[in-house]
């Protein structure tokens, strides 16, 4: 089961989405091209927790630990329901005394 996301990235958050195409690349700069599977739009979500409490700070990486080898549960903004990602690494930069910033990246898997 998917461990849930429970804080709120910070407006500084991007996504990157790579449509999942198959190409094959003939002479003459012929290329084939058709759509790889069903799920042809994974996200890539590059998100920043900024100017946090260290409390919320070691609950956020404490999600993110618990979730390495599974997936995490985040609803997106615009997405209708909560999808499954996988964070293979984050960035804890200590700010000031009790404060701190993660960054994180978050890849859409599609799990069963």
């Amino acid at each position: 089961m998917a461990v849930p996301l429970t804080q709120v990235p910070s407006y500084a958050s991007s996504v990157e989405v790579k449509p999942r195409v198959k190409l094959v690349r003939f002479g003459d700069g012929y290329v084939q091209r058709g759509a790889d599977g069903i799920n042809l739009f994974p996200q890539v979500w590059n998100l920043s927790f900024n100017n946090r409490s260290d409390a919320e700070i070691d609950a956020l990486v404490a999600d993110l630990k618990s979730a390495a080898g599974g997936s995490i549960s985040w609803q997106p903004p615009g997405e209708a329901a909560p999808l499954n990602f996988m964070c293979l690494s984050w960035n804890r930069s200590i700010l000031s005394f009790g404060i701190s910033t993660v960054t994180c990246q978050l890849e859409q898997v599609f799990e069963p």
